[in-house]
C-alpha cells in the first residue's frame, strides 16, 4: 500500500456497527483523522471507539515518503541522512557485488569455452591420427595382397593371382568409402547438435 493507512473502529450505520476504512495522503494529519472517526461514531459508543482506533502506517518501495523521512528528522536530527546514505551505500555494494559475479560468469564462460575448443582440437587430432594409421595399414595390406599375387602368377596360377589383387582392391576400396561416410555422417550430426 503507498501512503499512510487508517483503520478504525465502530461507526453507526443505521443502528448497526461497522468497522471504517480511511485511506490517507502522506500529508495528512494522522490524529485529525483518528478524530474525525471517533466523532462519527454515536456518543453511547465514543468510549468503545477510542479503544478500539487502530492506526496503520506503511509504505512500498525502497525509500519511506518524503512525509516519514521529515518525520524522523524531526524527531531524531541526521536520521533521515543517515537512512538515506545507508540505503544508497547498500545499493552501491550489491551494484558493485553483481558485478563481480558478471566477470566471475564471463571469466567462468571464456574458460569452458576454451576448454571445449580444446577438447574439439583433440579430438581432431586424433582423427588425424587414426585415418593417417588406417591409411598405412590398407598400403600394407595391399603390398602383401600385390605381392602374393606377383608371386602366384610367378609360380604360374593367373586365376589365384587375378583373385588375390581383385579381392585386395575390393576390400580396400569398400574400407575407404565406409570409412568416409562414416565421416560424412559424424560431420553432419555435428552440424545438427545444437
Amino acid at each position: 500500500m503507498n501512503g499512510n493507512s487508517h483503520d478504525a473502529g465502530p461507526e453507526a450505520h443505521d443502528g448497526r456497527v461497522g468497522a471504517v476504512s480511511n485511506t490517507t495522503r502522506s500529508g495528512d494529519d494522522i490524529e485529525s483523522t483518528a478524530q474525525r472517526i471517533i466523532e462519527s461514531v454515536p456518543v453511547e459508543l465514543k468510549a468503545e471507539a477510542r479503544k478500539l482506533v487502530t492506526l496503520a502506517t506503511g509504505f512500498t518501495g525502497p525509500t519511506p515518503p518524503p512525509a516519514v523521512l521529515e518525520e524522523y528528522e524531526r524527531l531524531v536530527q541526521g536520521s533521515a541522512k543517515r537512512f538515506l546514505d545507508d540505503y544508497f551505500e547498500q545499493k552501491s555494494a550489491e551494484a558493485e557485488h553483481r558485478r563481480g559475479l558478471q566477470a566471475k560468469q564471463l571469466e567462468y564462460s571464456r574458460e569452458a569455452q576454451k576448454m571445449v575448443l580444446d577438447a574439439r582440437r583433440q579430438e581432431i587430432e586424433l582423427e588425424v591420427n587414426v585415418r593417417k594409421r588406417g591409411q598405412w595399414f590398407a598400403l600394407t595390406i595391399a603390398l602383401v595382397l600385390a605381392s602374393a599375387g606377383f608371386y602366384a602368377l610367378y609360380l604360374g596360377h593367373p586365376g589365384t593371382a587375378a583373385a588375390i589383387v581383385v579381392t585386395g582392391i575390393a576390400s580396400s576400396i569398400t574400407a575407404m568409402l565406409m570409412g568416409h561416410f562414416k565421416r560424412k555422417q559424424k560431420s553432419q550430426e555435428a552440424l545438427d547438435e545444437p
